[in-house]
């Protein structure tokens, strides 16, 4: 008796606290599972566009997404996506970055190295920032040796249900022929008010506690015989 109580419990728990949301803002395989560069498109300053600076790594959380530069001729490659700002007119969205940059010659000398920069393209060729500023989120990051990021970024409202804007991941030569490379491990865009405040949790406490009351019972009832 007892344990179907607690499985029907459990189950309305994981029931109330789905939300289904029409709109849902995402970036397309952005965790590179398809180890390809599906949803993703390819660009450089090179014609044709080298693929060989575009290609998969294989790291120990599934595969990840290298883009190099000086490894042909191109003096910037780009990889880039379309992105799906759609969300409830009250939600705020918040833009997660995951990756690593390398070179094959470490330099410390400012401005003698290549350089990467991350940013938001209107489709016009303006580029932004998280906030809604121009520039970006990186902007012309000199790439010294190896180093790895993980940041955070809350996007402004203003970008909340446009379209036509891209999110851009550049890496550029400093045209002193080594080769250097940004290897993008994991993007995400989410709802932030979707996951701040979890609905279940009040449901929980309440649940755990009518559990208590159910045990108690029951094991006051087992004495009394």
């Amino acid at each position: 008796m007892l344990k179907n109580v607690i499985n029907k419990l459990f189950t309305a728990l994981f029931i109330s606290g789905l939300t289904i949301h029409a709109n849902a803002a995402s970036i397309l395989n952005g965790d590179f599972e398809t180890c390809d560069f599906t949803g993703w498109n390819l660009a450089s300053t090179d014609n044709p566009i080298p693929t060989g600076d575009f290609t998969m790594s294989n790291t120990p959380n599934g595969c990840a997404a290298t883009v190099k530069i000086d490894a042909s001729l191109a003096i910037a490659n780009i990889l880039y996506q379309e992105v799906d700002f759609s969300v409830a007119a009250d939600s705020a969205l918040r833009l997660t970055l995951d990756f690593s940059v390398d070179t094959t010659q470490p330099r410390l000398d400012i401005g003698t190295a290549d350089y990467f920069d991350i940013y938001f393209n209107d489709g016009a060729g303006n580029l932004y920032d998280h906030t809604g500023e121009l520039g970006g989120m990186y902007n012309s990051m000199d790439i010294t040796g190896a180093d790895s990021f993980r940041h955070s970024f809350r996007l402004d409202e203003m970008f909340n249900n446009h379209t036509g804007w891209f999110l851009e991941f550049q890496i550029n030569s400093n045209f002193d022929e080594l080769a250097s490379s940004i290897t993008i491990n994991e993007v995400q865009l989410f709802d932030v008010s979707n996951v701040d405040t979890p609905p279940t949790l009040p449901l929980l406490l309440s649940g755990l506690l009518l559990l208590g009351v159910i045990n108690k019972s029951n094991w006051e009832k087992r004495n009394e015989i």
